[in-house]
């Protein structure tokens, strides 16, 4: 399961405006028209910059979800609520550059909008937010997809500028950072860097016997994988440590065939496992549903604990066959996703209707985003994470 994950610092007030510029970068005069048409927005961002440590936990108290849809929801943390809901298109000018859509989660065939994913901390240290999002046409007939970079300020979430990043096929571009700190797009081949880190998990010690290897999240030079458990219909998981050269399994789900959901800690110290179990329904249909139980690992594969919480078992999601299933028909209250996992040590469960519980695991873990390694999220549940002081 993809996780996508940016976590937000405030720096100063020059760094703030340096940051805005490399950003945007050379971008073209209706750019930075745009940009002008918010003259208060780069106010807000050198009024509201602070220097603040980088491990100052407080900037993690809020988090923002952003959904394949244009939804934006805001929690709190540390009460533990749902504090507000949005939709991008409402914050992106007009014509709005995050194209309406459907208040409900949508089944769209690639998701629409994403925080970009960079890998490193510059955008956040300014209190900066850069979203890649679909020009809201489509694909063309030639199976390529306009897409932009569109700049906003936190807290209030103000547009400072877009910039075209031309047309791609097969989902969002992936965002690089150039020399001199300006965002460019590439569209590597699916997988690419789920391959290279696979491969490298498997050539460590303690990988080479796992079959079927697959990475699926990284944080802090770790990696969680997911394998084939030898006889058995289920998968095992894996961290490898880039570090040290090492893969580590978890240890195994006794009894447990059916592939659990997972999501990797920030830092990458901890693995959190949510079991999950067949329901039988009418027309010989099977449903997935989620036990509420929950199992939390350490970065050398040991079981820490086990948790139970009632409120996040439930349907998950109907198997049948692909011709059967209806894209339109609306997801309902108590499909619980586990959606992230915070610095703090809370685990954050959504349904598709925007509700949401709070999981305390009983550790904290550390501050390094998870990049997950789906090329998409082809069915608009998991959003990106944007946490923020505000």
């Amino acid at each position: 399961m993809p996780a996508r994950s940016i976590v937000i610092h405030l720096m100063t007030a020059a760094a703030a405006m340096a940051a805005i510029a490399m950003a945007v970068g050379c971008s073209s005069s209706a750019d930075q028209m745009g940009a002008a048409a918010h003259p208060s927005a780069t106010l807000a961002t050198a009024a509201t910059a602070k220097a603040l440590a980088p491990t100052d936990r407080s900037q993690y108290r809020y988090l923002y979800a952003v959904y394949c849809n244009g939804r934006v929801d805001r929690l709190d943390l540390k009460s533990r609520t749902k504090t507000g809901s949005f939709q991008l298109s409402e914050r992106s000018g007009e014509p709005p550059a995050v194209p309406v859509q459907s208040a409900s989660t949508s089944f769209a065939d690639s998701c629409q909008i994403r925080p970009a994913a960079t890998g490193d901390m510059q955008d956040q240290a300014a209190g900066l937010v850069n979203l890649v999002a679909g020009d809201g046409t489509g694909a063309a007939a030639d199976g390529r997809q306009s897409y932009r970079l569109l700049t906003f300020s936190l807290p209030g979430w103000t547009l400072l500028g877009t910039r075209d990043l031309g047309r791609f096929e097969n989902g969002q571009p992936h965002m690089r950072r150039a020399k001199d700190g300006s965002l460019f797009a590439v569209h590597k081949a699916d997988g690419d860097l789920r391959t290279q880190l696979t491969q490298q998990a498997r050539a460590y010690a303690g990988g080479e016997s796992l079959e079927d290897l697959r990475a699926e999240e990284t944080s802090a030079g770790r990696v969680l994988l997911s394998y084939r458990l030898p006889g058995a219909q289920g998968l095992g998981f894996a961290l490898s440590d880039r570090e040290r050269a090492l893969t580590v399994p978890l240890q195994a789900l006794p009894g447990q065939s059916l592939a659990p959901g997972w999501r990797l800690a920030p830092g990458g110290r901890y693995v959190l496992l949510t079991l999950n179990k067949l329901v039988p329904m009418e027309r010989d249909l099977q449903q997935l549903a989620t036990t509420g139980e929950m199992r939390l690992y350490d970065a050398q594969g040991r079981q820490l604990a086990t948790l139970n919480d009632a409120r996040v078992a439930g349907p998950s999601m109907v198997l049948m066959p692909k011709e059967d299933m209806d894209r339109d028909t609306p997801r309902t209250a108590g499909h619980w996703l586990n959606i992230a996992l915070t610095p703090d040590g809370l685990a954050v469960f959504a349904d598709p209707l925007g509700n949401y519980h709070f999981v305390e695991l009983g550790h904290v873990f550390g501050l390094d985003p998870v990049v997950g390694l789906d090329p998409d999220d082809y069915d608009s549940r998991l959003p990106g994470l944007v946490y923020a002081a505000q």
